[in-house]
């Protein structure tokens, strides 16, 4: 099987295992997640925080995002802009629309900028292997976006989503760390 025929069995399999999911299992792994990652924020304190807005059944981290908001915090968030992923700093909810692919991102009205050296990006994805692998949509976003950038990109999704092997490619980016239900699998080794 080619590495691309073998990423579209992969994509199909795992998303049927977090479609799967029961609420109350999807809500626990998001509220451990969220705790995770305030306490290695408390302890790290990166220069700034870049997230997404969850869809298609990914761990859903808007409660990190509400928290942060309400303590006058900024988030960034991606927005799609053609093939490339562009990052807005937000300060609450209000400037989200429905954008690409039904997800909510920045409105236009929030100007894109460039992240901070140092900051902790949160990467959603269908699978995850514990040497950093990743394996996406299949568009290459995040690969993009994260490639050649000073940042840390932290995996983050359920632990129905480990997979032991992931076919990569020369574009495929690795993670620095990773998060499966709220616990650490891959510790970033550097800090910001």
């Amino acid at each position: 099987m080619s590495g691309t025929s073998a990423k579209v069995e992969l994509r199909r399999r795992f998303r049927a295992a977090r479609r799967a999911l029961d609420p109350v299992a999807r809500a626990a792994a998001a509220a451990a997640t969220c705790t995770t990652i305030e306490a290695f924020i408390a302890r790290l304190r990166p220069p700034a925080l870049a997230s997404y807005a969850a869809a298609g059944g990914e761990l859903d981290l808007d409660h990190l995002h509400q928290h942060r908001w309400q303590r006058g915090e900024v988030v960034w968030l991606p927005r799609v802009r053609g093939d490339d992923l562009t990052w807005h700093p937000l300060t609450s909810a209000r400037s989200l629309i429905v954008g690409a692919f039904g997800i909510r991102e920045p409105s236009a009205e929030v100007p894109a900028a460039s992240l901070p050296s140092g900051t902790l990006v949160l990467v959603p994805g269908v699978a995850f292997a514990t040497n950093g692998h990743r394996l996406g949509q299949g568009r290459g976003y995040y690969d993009r976006a994260l490639a050649g950038q000073p940042v840390f990109g932290i995996g983050i999704g359920f632990a129905c989503q480990r997979c032991d092997f992931l076919p990569i490619e020369s574009h495929d980016r690795r993670l620095d760390g990773l998060i499966l239900d709220g616990e650490w699998l891959r510790s970033p080794t550097l800090a910001p």
